[in-house]
């Protein structure tokens, strides 16, 4: 499985957990929509990732090390 799909699967499967919308992920991570909606499409930056895990109530590094295929806790 490519680490760009499992990524987003954990995000989208969040997303659902925490019963918000994708406008409410980027309202909460003050990104662009098409950063939420085209998420395993586009390269991000770490910032990106960082404002994206945070705004999941994730630590701020645990989409960084999904999308690199690292351990996560």
């Amino acid at each position: 499985m490519s680490k760009p799909f499992t990524t987003t699967a954990a995000v989208n499967a969040r997303v659902r957990e925490l019963g918000i919308t994708a406008r409410d992920l980027d309202d909460r991570a003050d990104v662009d929509y098409s950063t939420v909606r085209y998420f395993g499409l586009l390269e991000h930056d770490e910032a990106t990732l960082e404002r994206l895990s945070v705004a999941l109530d994730w630590p701020p590094d645990h989409l960084r090390k999904l999308w690199h295929g690292e351990q996560t806790s």
